[in-house]
C-alpha cells in the first residue's frame, strides 16, 4: 500500500497516474493529484514546489519497492516448487529402486523370428 499525505492509503496496482499541478490562485498553489485506473483521484496542495517534489519522490519509490516485492514473492515461490519437483523426482527414484529389490522384477526377452 502506498501512503499519501498520511489520508490516504493506495494500493500501487489500482494507480494510473501522478500529476503535479500549479494553481497560483490558491494558498497552497501546487497540488500532487493520483490518479485511479477506475477514474477516482486523490489529491493534496501545498505551499512550496519542493515538499511537493519530496511526496512525489516518495510515492515513486513506494511504488518501485512495491513491484520489487511482488517480482520477489514470485521469484521465491517459482524457487519453491523447483525444490519440491525435484526432492519429488529424488523420492521416486529412491522408491522405484526400493521396490526393484523387493519385488523381482524380470525382463521377458521375447526373440522376433527372422523372415
Amino acid at each position: 500500500m502506498i501512503k499519501f499525505a498520511s489520508y490516504y492509503s493506495i494500493n500501487a496496482e489500482e494507480i494510473a497516474m501522478i500529476r503535479a499541478d500549479t494553481d497560483t490562485n490558491s494558498d497552497y498553489p501546487y497540488n500532487l493529484t493520483i490518479v485511479l485506473k477506475n477514474g477516482k483521484t486523490a489529491s493534496v496542495g501545498y505551499q512550496k514546489e519542493g515538499d511537493r517534489y519530496v511526496v512525489w519522490q516518495d510515492i515513486l519509490s513506494q511504488i518501485s519497492r512495491e513491484q520489487r516485492q511482488d517480482y520477489e514473492r514470485m521469484y521465491n515461490k517459482i524457487c519453491l516448487v523447483e525444490n519440491a519437483v525435484r526432492c519429488i523426482d529424488k523420492r521416486q527414484l529412491r522408491i522405484w529402486r526400493i521396490l526393484s529389490k523387493l519385488l523381482p522384477v524380470k525382463e521377458k526377452e521375447e526373440e522376433v523370428a527372422d523372415e
